[in-house]
């Protein structure tokens, strides 16, 4: 089955008490040394170089799957699910 790796930007902040978090799709590549590239061309853009590298998140998906269930169900039992059942790949594989 074919591969795809989904590249996000995620980071929370907090404003007036409350905290939020930004998730940021980049865009979807067929390799993981893709997504390391532009990573290198992002990490110095405004909006991405006030974040650690580390919020650069690589995610696989194989093509043909659905994954709306395993990934969006947020805050169920006050548990934050979202990309939970993800395999994330981080920026130092």
């Amino acid at each position: 089955m074919k591969t795809i790796f989904s590249l996000h930007h995620i980071y929370e902040r907090i404003i007036d008490g409350v905290t939020l978090k930004t998730i940021k799709n980049i865009g979807f590549f067929e390799s993981r040394e893709e997504c390391k590239g532009t990573i290198e061309t992002h990490k110095d853009y405004e909006g991405f170089r006030d974040h650690p590298e580390t919020c650069f998140k690589i995610f696989e998906y194989e093509m043909g799957r659905e994954y709306w269930r395993d990934e969006m169900l947020t805050n169920v039992d006050g548990e934050d699910r979202l990309f939970k059942n993800r395999k994330t790949l981080g920026t130092d594989q």
